[in-house]
């Protein structure tokens, strides 16, 4: 996620960023809120400490010379109170501002070329020679429909929008595509991974887009999220790792 000091030094330049890439730059205008309050709420509690600090060190001097120190002892008291008090508002602040934080995306590089959709895409380079053709040619999700190996509408009732039930040799084309990948590592020299169907949910927040997404996602007593996509958990399982070119050969 961005850097919340960026959004305070540089909100213009955020802005402009999120704009090309379409994205509602309001959130961008709500940090600037809770950052505010949540700077103001620390300068607030470190000045307190600061006298409660003064405080405790004129205690210690009264009672040296043997005055009472109860009123002083009392407002430093009530001064520890205050203190405790701002911090449990901070870490509400702190979860307010990450809450949005995760939900703004990126900003694109400066090379990325801005526009409303993929047509705006420059083409970089081609490979091989484009078919042509005397008819127009379907989609390949309209072809498996059309051959029976490909069910939008059955994968609906199971799971939702994005999913698709194989059936006879799609569903063979599926497991001979997995196998045919279990070969690639051995070539590469690259290492397997086997993840789980399991992730804490809270490791989820700030993959990719997981705030914007989750809906899609299946929750378990809202802690877990039930097949979540692998490179989340393949990211979160390197994320406090440092990695060279021999980790995962």
């Amino acid at each position: 996620m961005l850097d919340s000091k960026l959004l305070r030094e540089n909100p213009k330049k955020v802005m402009s960023a999120l704009k090309n890439r379409q994205f509602d730059t309001s959130l961008i205008d709500k940090v600037a809120v809770i950052d505010k309050k949540w700077r103001e709420a620390v300068f607030k509690a470190e000045t307190l400490k600061k006298q409660r600090n003064e405080n405790s060190k004129e205690v210690g001097k009264l009672k040296k010379e043997g005055k009472a120190a109860d009123d002083l002892l009392e407002k430093t008291r009530l001064i520890g109170d205050e203190i405790k008090k701002i911090e449990e508002d901070l870490g509400a602040i702190e979860v307010e501002l990450n809450q949005i934080l995760f939900q703004i995306p990126n900003i694109p590089f400066s090379s990325v070329p801005v526009g409303k959709d993929e047509s705006s895409n420059k083409e970089i380079r081609k490979w091989g020679n484009i078919p042509s053709f005397s008819f127009k040619p379907k989609a390949h999700d309209e072809i498996g429909v059309a051959l029976g190996i490909l069910n939008f509408k059955e994968a609906v009732k199971l799971s939702g929008a994005r999913f698709v039930v194989y059936h006879k040799l799609g569903a063979a084309l599926e497991r001979a595509l997995i196998s045919f990948m279990m070969f690639i590592p051995k070539k590469m020299a690259m290492k397997k991974f086997w993840l789980r169907f399991w992730s804490r949910r809270i490791l989820c927040w700030g993959q990719v887009n997981y705030p914007n997404l989750k809906k899609i996602f299946l929750n378990a007593a809202m802690i877990f999220i039930l097949f979540p996509p692998r490179r989340f958990l393949l990211r979160i399982y390197t994320e406090t790792k440092l990695l060279t070119t021999k980790s995962y050969l």
